[in-house]
């Protein structure tokens, strides 16, 4: 769904390294995110799917 937080992995799917975006849409081939450091800048970028470690659900809190 829109605005879920996407897991990447970067270099190599063992690596300690990652990259994680908010879920923007997806086609055949790619997974599309918002992030806030793709290519130095704000944007939406496709990523492969194969990429994709995991997918969490952000959750609303209550002020009490």
């Amino acid at each position: 769904r829109l605005g879920q937080v996407v897991v990447l992995w970067r270099g190599k799917p063992d690596n300690w390294m990652g990259h994680v975006g908010l879920y923007a849409g997806q086609d055949q081939h790619n997974v599309y995110l918002l992030g806030g450091n793709q290519d130095n800048m704000v944007c939406i970028k496709g990523y492969p799917r194969e990429r994709v470690l995991g997918i969490r659900e952000l959750r609303r809190i209550k002020h009490t």
